[in-house]
């Protein structure tokens, strides 16, 4: 089965996918069960490793937040929440339109016994979107779009240049 027909089945699986590309390796663990998905993945670049879990579930993703990078006025989440739905930025189509760029995947799926604890997100989750400031019309805005990736302490950094701290 492909990928796409994966997904569109709506049946429980857990995948193992394993990505590689230029200076990078990546190895996730993927669980799909009633319109939810965890995603736990360590992507190894340039003698770094970072591991990340994130969580897709009532129109919300939540990705979590390791402990070094808990700091400031947030020190207490444990989690970033943000909507599932994205608003595509002016000049961005509302799709995927080139596969060119995604590195090379190999993945296996099988049937999952769904088991609800994957998706639990125990602790402090804060909302990316009230940790950016409001700005006044005609003011350019935050774009947080700048940390999107980011883990660790450089999340942490990119945050509070963001926010202007």
């Amino acid at each position: 089965m492909g990928w796409s027909a994966l997904l569109a089945s709506g049946l429980p699986y857990q995948c193992t996918v394993k990505m590689t590309g230029e200076g990078f390796t990546g190895d996730s663990k993927m669980y799909f069960s009633g319109g939810k998905v965890r995603v736990e993945s360590t992507v190894n670049a340039g003698g770094y490793s970072m591991d990340s879990v994130s969580i897709v579930k009532d129109d919300k993703v939540y990705v979590s937040l390791p402990a070094s990078s808990r700091v400031g006025p947030h020190a207490d989440c444990e989690w970033l929440v943000s909507s599932a739905t994205a608003t595509p930025s002016p000049g961005q189509s509302e799709g995927v339109s080139s596969y060119e760029n995604v590195p090379a995947t190999d993945y296996s799926c099988s049937p999952w016994v769904p088991d609800e604890s994957k998706f639990a997100t125990t602790g402090q989750a804060c909302d990316l979107a009230a940790m950016t400031p409001q700005t006044p019309s005609g003011v350019p805005s935050v774009n947080m779009g700048a940390c999107e990736g980011l883990e660790g302490q450089a999340l942490a950094d990119c945050l509070q240049a963001q926010i202007g701290g």
